[in-house]
Formats: C-alpha cells, sequence, structure tokens
C-alpha cells in the first residue's frame, strides 16, 4: 500500500505525508558513478550561492514594495 498526502494548495508551505505499508526496497549503490568530492563541494557551493541570491532578490522586492507604498 502507498497512501499520499499532499497538500496542493500549500506545495511550497505544508510538508505532504507519505505512508508505505507492507513495501519492500532493495537500495544499492550504482557502480557506474564514481563519488567525487570535489564535485560534491561545488555543487553545494553553488546551490548555496543560488539561495542566497534568491534571499537577496527577495529582500530587494521588500524593499522596493516598501518604497512604492510610501510614495503612493
Amino acid at each position: 500500500n502507498l497512501k499520499l498526502r499532499i497538500p496542493w494548495k500549500n506545495l511550497y508551505t505544508q510538508p505532504f505525508e507519505a505512508v508505505l505499508e507492507d513495501i519492500y526496497l532493495l537500495i544499492v549503490p550504482s557502480s557506474r558513478i564514481k563519488y567525487d568530492p570535489l564535485k560534491e563541494e561545488k555543487q553545494l557551493l553553488e546551490a548555496k550561492q543560488q539561495e542566497l541570491k534568491r534571499i537577496e532578490e527577495t529582500k530587494q522586492k521588500v524593499v522596493d514594495q516598501g518604497k512604492k507604498t510610501k510614495q503612493t
């Protein structure tokens, strides 16, 4: 059994729930893909930089909206 509870109206703010019953998974690492710590570090750094950029853009939008509100 697999039951999913997905808050479609709040996908970005609410968690979704997955309930698994009587399901067995066998998960093994892929031998075709080699782990590269430098590549992973680079990807993590890029992800952090993207997140910081997104935060700064959001903060700037709030500041800009505040300026527009004061002008009207």
